[in-house]
């Protein structure tokens, strides 16, 4: 039994890592395993079978986010009020010392 799941063990290790430098190797667009690490490439011809290849973008995705550019004081606070915090502002920053 242990050497029934050695076996097994073994040929999934020498499909699913690279034999050069043991990295994992992932499917690419040219439908061969590559490792990332080396460049290494599987000569396996039942990618198709094991692997499903997508190159579809969602719709989320493909939503992009609409920038508003509006006056900063939409909030209905009064110009004077605004004017007086500026103000107040720059005091604190003439008066602050290093």
């Amino acid at each position: 039994m242990n050497y029934l799941l050695n076996l097994i063990s073994q040929d999934w290790r020498n499909k699913m890592f690279c034999p050069e430098c043991d990295s994992v190797l992932v499917p690419n667009k040219e439908k061969v395993l590559m490792c990332k690490d080396c460049g290494y490439q599987s000569e396996d011809e039942k990618i198709n079978e094991k692997y499903i290849i997508k190159d579809e973008i969602s719709e989320e995705q493909r939503t992009k986010i609409e920038v508003i550019d509006e006056d900063l004081n939409s909030g209905g606070v009064p110009e004077e009020m605004i004017e007086e915090l500026r103000e107040q502002y720059r005091e604190a920053l003439e008066n602050f010392e290093l």
